[in-house]
């Protein structure tokens, strides 16, 4: 019974677009507080629709293995060559 909510309740949230609306307010966000990027680790054909293209591309990487598709970033206000290397990401995300 549990599983059939949880798929109900999920395609209440993909039917809605509410996925898309929060990516939307994280980017209007980031910009207005002029964020130079923004990583994601996440579906490439979901980011791909908002600009993320694939960290690799720009020798952004990924601290963790995973597929290199799967990490991608989107550029706001900056120039694409000042930032390369891992990202480092705050200890509470080690504990998940």
């Amino acid at each position: 019974m549990e599983d059939r909510k949880e798929t109900q309740f999920q395609f209440y949230i993909e039917i809605r677009g509410i996925g898309s609306q929060l990516v939307q307010v994280g980017l209007t966000l980031a910009e207005t507080r002029q964020y130079p990027l923004i990583v994601v680790l996440g579906h490439p054909e979901f980011y791909s629709k908002f600009g993320f293209k694939p960290s690799v591309d720009y020798q952004i990487l990924c601290p963790f293995p995973i597929p290199e598709e799967y990490f991608m970033v989107k550029f706001l206000n900056s120039d694409k060559r000042e930032y390369q290397g891992t990202i480092i990401y705050p200890p509470a995300f080690s504990q998940v």
